[in-house]
């Protein structure tokens, strides 16, 4: 076989499977951020098209300069939260604040929020 058009046959999978009345999706690893916001993209377009509610899992976004992460590592008495520089807190709230206006597509980034009285779940882009 060329070594060329093995380049070209993916190595992953998108994994999709029903469970506890919803859909999963397991994210397959993505080297290009591109490919990523494409996939997602295409993810929302379907579900808001077929009026289901997903939750996605799997592989983080592939790293890129473009992206600013926010993360909390829970461990036993300590937690740990990870912002992008910022020279202060309320820079970077701002930045952050003006990000989410100028965007607003949920394949560049989502928060999933629930009721937990309800269940009724709610996407925001930023």
């Amino acid at each position: 076989m060329d070594d060329d058009a093995d380049d070209e046959i993916p190595h992953t999978a998108l994994c999709i499977q029903p469970r506890e009345g919803r859909l999963w999706i397991f994210l397959p690893p993505i080297t290009h951020l591109e490919q990523w916001t494409e996939l997602l993209g295409a993810l929302e377009l379907t579900a808001r098209e077929c009026k289901l509610a997903i939750d996605l899992e799997g592989y983080e976004p592939p790293a890129d300069p473009r992206l600013n992460k926010l993360a909390v590592t829970p461990d036993p008495g300590v937690i740990e939260v990870n912002i992008h520089p910022a020279a202060s807190w309320p820079e970077y709230v701002q930045d952050e604040f003006d990000a989410f206006l100028a965007c607003g597509i949920l394949a560049h980034g989502f928060l999933r929020l629930r009721c937990d009285h309800c269940q009724h779940e709610k996407l925001v882009a930023f």
